[in-house]
């Protein structure tokens, strides 16, 4: 069996629509377990939706932003800054109902102020800004996996900057859970913002600040980067987590802001109704408590979080038809954006999903009741989290349309800003 792994593996950088067809439905039928389904009916929205446009999850696609032609390494390839900048803008806009940068981060500003009693704050000069990136394919032995996009990180960068007002000397771009941030990442956003600080792995302190609500593990505390900033910038890789949790998005970003991030996995249950450790994390002040934004960086896709299998794969789904994904999503909602970041890879790999892969976003939806029956508390202040956005899945992977897209006020609202 390990060799028929090995050798299916060599096939994930392959052009050919139809070797990928085969290669996928040989891993279905030899040892992944049976295809997963959702416990609930499409289009059953459940926890209470965020943002400007409660539950609206932005989606821009662009199949002229990634260049990757599958040779070499992925991020050899110069993909299209142009092209990207118009896709955050657009998605930026999109989600304030805005059409300017400077309006629409004025209006995501006071939204998320208004949402923690400071009605109408905007941004202040001297705050600080944090943006969690997704560097795990660093380590040993992985560095041909997918990491952040260059190209995107830069946008959001620029955006921050030119529009939002913020100072770079008051921006740090970290990723402290395992390996560090290659220097491709730095050096290109650095060329452009050299006053941005980095911190990696080896390079940050951590505050004793979280507990894990469903068990009495320590997790080591946050980073001093999230629990000093003002504001989080939360930006996901599209990937799949088949070994582990399903998928690995927005919610388990934060793994990569805390001090031991081994110890949340045996805290990941795959039984439906079960304590999910990705909660306390997207729930703390301190992390999903500080996020202002949310971004699945889409550019390109991989099949596994870590390792050869994380190396970009091609997506024969429509509308990519045997092309990268070339997408970004945003939201102001942390469930719905992974509510749709796991649809999309649902669609594209049903093979990779575990039992109850959406399990923390029930948890999530639901943390002031959840099916759980835990009292998540990630502070320890005796205070129960509220529900943490809105979770359902879209009607199907042809149509994709969410609650929001048919009419409902209730649930998760998938806007193309392509449509614009």
């Amino acid at each position: 069996m390990g060799k028929i792994r090995k050798t299916l593996g060599r096939f994930y950088c392959a052009p050919s629509k139809k070797l990928e067809q085969v290669r996928r439905a040989a891993k279905r039928f030899l040892y992944l377990e049976k295809k997963w389904a959702p416990p609930e009916p499409p289009n059953r929205p459940a926890g209470v939706p965020k943002g400007i446009f409660p539950g609206r999850v932005t989606w821009a696609h662009d199949a002229s932003a990634a260049k990757w032609d599958g040779t070499g390494n992925w991020y050899d390839a110069r993909n299209d800054q142009e092209a990207i900048d118009a896709m955050v803008a657009r998605s930026l806009s999109s989600l304030s109902g805005e059409n300017t940068g400077v309006l629409a981060w004025q209006a995501i500003f006071r939204y998320f102020n208004g949402q923690k009693n400071k009605s109408g704050k905007q941004f202040q000069a001297g705050e600080k800004v944090a943006v969690k990136i997704n560097c795990v394919n660093s380590i040993r032995g992985s560095d041909f996996g997918i990491n952040t996009t260059p190209e995107l990180l830069r946008s959001v960068c620029g955006q921050l900057v030119n529009e939002a007002g913020v100072r770079e000397s008051d921006i740090t771009i970290y990723d402290v859970g395992v390996g560090n941030i290659p220097e491709y990442v730095k050096s290109y956003c650095s060329d452009a913002f050299a006053d941005i600080a980095w911190k990696e792995t080896g390079e940050e302190s951590f505050v004793d600040a979280i507990r894990y609500s469903g068990s009495k593990t320590d997790p080591g505390g946050i980073a001093r980067t999230a629990h000093d900033a003002d504001y989080i910038v939360n930006i996901a890789n599209l990937k799949a987590h088949g070994r582990e949790t399903g998928v690995t998005l927005c919610g388990k970003n934060h793994v990569g802001s805390i001090g031991r991030p081994e110890s949340i996995h045996k805290h990941i249950s795959r039984k439906s109704g079960a304590y999910d450790a990705r909660v306390d994390l997207m729930g703390h002040n301190h992390l999903g408590g500080k996020t202002l934004l949310y971004i699945i960086d889409g550019l390109y896709g991989a099949p596994e979080a870590v390792g050869r299998e994380a190396v970009p794969l091609r997506w024969i789904t429509a509308p990519f038809d045997n092309h990268w994904p070339s997408s970004v999503f945003m939201s102001l909602d942390g469930v719905a954006i992974d509510s749709v970041g796991l649809d999309f890879i649902r669609g594209e790999w049903p093979e990779r999903m575990w039992r109850a892969t959406d399990n923390y976003l029930h948890e999530a939806a639901k943390a002031d009741n959840p099916p759980s029956n835990i009292f998540y508390d990630p502070e320890g202040t005796g205070e129960r989290l509220c529900s943490l956005g809105v979770h359902e899945h879209w009607n199907n992977s042809v149509e994709k349309k969410y609650s929001g897209n048919l009419g409902s006020k209730n649930g998760i609202e998938l806007f193309s800003v392509n449509d614009i």
